[in-house]
């Protein structure tokens, strides 16, 4: 019924015990699956559970499983009790529930994160599309919860009723950009935004282009932007301007190129936002080369760049490698890229670190020559009029990257980068030395998944 860590750290011995039931902090999470309510001595543990928690604020997660039990007043009253001290709410359960629980609840004082998921819903499709379709807005029973952080679906966006000016983090599921952009409207004070899977406009949506007239929105608080959809749905980003914008990731599923009107509706959306921008993953994302050289030259304030273009041949993926590199290059090798060395210099002057991810074989590179041309003669690396790139990785997921090994690459040009290396040049490659990944969880991320603020 909940998270059991405290029930095996008491069980240890009877001195563990008195520790662990005098620590309020151990019972501040608690993990409630609603199939599982009715079975005996479930409210007699949550009683005790959150007596142990004293007074402080409390995690709250219930989940539903394959059997639905909706008859569970007794538990949730139990539960209800505690509200004024819930800080972190995750609720994925079926809409039918889901509607009377947060309609059940006086008082949400203390909320800071409320992250509602669509319960899987053990029926036919058709039920489950009434139920959403019919499902009335929620009445809060007290005031309206201010969460700073919130996570929700497209269905939910218009039904609960809470005060979105003050959120400050929102991920934001299968919304369409009309929606998106008129929740914008609604949050001035948002700094981070993950959108995921934009829908195609309805029948019955107004044009966003039509509903904001003259010109795109502006949204100037925001700070990041994470977006992943199907492809060829970026309507959104020819209706709107983010000229804080420091981070932006970009991401389409699955990996085709996006059409050409796409892709310039992407260029222009950098040449109106990015002047500010510190951060870019494009990842899986389709783009030219010619866009790619684009929307670089729209974002010339970047620090870091991540690319993932999501070319699925070895081949392929090493060609436009050594194009992007090209690009960045003090040495040009190309003249069909980049006419001239001092064209060249005005490219990205701020970078300090490029990353790229391959897609399959991590050991295909050969090209050597050009990370050197990448970063120029290590003795002129501390010129002032250099660009600060000091930081190369190229990444794979079947692989982990580590400090480049000088055996790994030709005898002849290991000189080169041992002096790259010796002047204080990062450069990471996959490993020949393993061939799985290993994920690292990140130490800021909470157990839903989402990253917190530190403060």
């Amino acid at each position: 019924m909940m998270a059991y860590s405290p029930l095996k750290l008491g069980a240890v011995c009877r001195h563990w015990r008195k520790i662990v039931w005098s620590t309020p902090i151990l019972w501040t999470y608690i993990s409630i699956p609603v199939f599982k309510c009715l079975q005996p001595g479930r409210i007699i543990l949550l009683q005790d559970w959150i007596a142990h928690s004293k007074s402080l604020p409390l995690t709250i997660y219930m989940y539903d499983g394959p059997r639905s039990s909706l008859i569970c007043g007794p538990l949730f009253q139990v539960l209800f009790q505690s509200s004024h001290r819930w800080r972190y709410v995750k609720m994925d359960l079926p809409y039918t529930l889901l509607f009377s629980i947060l309609q059940s609840v006086r008082d949400l004082s203390l909320l800071r994160a409320l992250w509602i998921y669509r319960g899987e819903v053990y029926g036919s499709v058709l039920s489950d599309e009434i139920e959403k379709r019919f499902q009335p807005s929620i009445v809060w029973a007290g005031s309206k919860p201010k969460p700073e952080i919130l996570r929700i679906d497209d269905y939910l966006s218009q039904r609960i009723n809470i005060n979105w000016a003050g959120l400050i983090h929102v991920e934001a599921h299968t919304w369409t950009a009309l929606e998106c952009i008129r929740l914008l409207r609604c949050m001035p004070l948002l700094e981070t935004l993950k959108v995921l899977f934009i829908q195609p406009r309805a029948p019955t949506d107004i044009d966003p282009a039509i509903l904001l007239g003259d010109g795109p929105f502006i949204h100037d608080n925001l700070r990041t932007l994470e977006y992943l959809a199907n492809p060829n749905r970026v309507d959104l980003f020819s209706s709107v301007e983010f000229p804080g914008l420091l981070s932006f990731s970009f991401d389409i599923y699955p990996n085709i190129l996006l059409l050409p009107d796409n892709q310039l509706v992407m260029q222009k959306f950098f040449e109106r936002t990015g002047s500010n921008l510190q951060s870019l993953n494009l990842n899986r994302s389709g783009f030219s080369m010619e866009s790619i050289l684009g929307i670089l030259r729209a974002a010339n304030s970047l620090i870091s760049v991540d690319v993932h273009l999501g070319i699925t041949g070895d081949e392929q993926s090493d060609s436009v490698l050594a194009s992007l590199i090209q690009l960045l290059s003090v040495t040009i090798s190309n003249d069909t890229i980049c006419q001239s060395t001092a064209a060249q210099g005005k490219l990205l002057p701020c970078l300090q670190k490029l990353r790229y991810q391959i897609q399959k074989n991590p050991f295909f590179f050969q090209q050597w020559d050009l990370v050197i041309d990448l970063f120029g003669p290590p003795e002129n690396l501390t010129q002032p009029d250099r660009r600060p790139l000091w930081d190369f990785e190229m990444y794979s997921r079947g692989s982990y990257s580590s400090t480049l090994c000088l055996d790994d690459i030709p005898e002849v040009i290991q000189p080169q980068f041992a002096a790259l290396q010796s002047a204080g040049v990062k450069l990471k490659f996959p490993s020949s030395s393993s061939s799985t990944s290993q994920d690292v969880p990140d130490e800021n991320e909470s157990e839903f998944g989402m990253h917190l603020p530190l403060t």
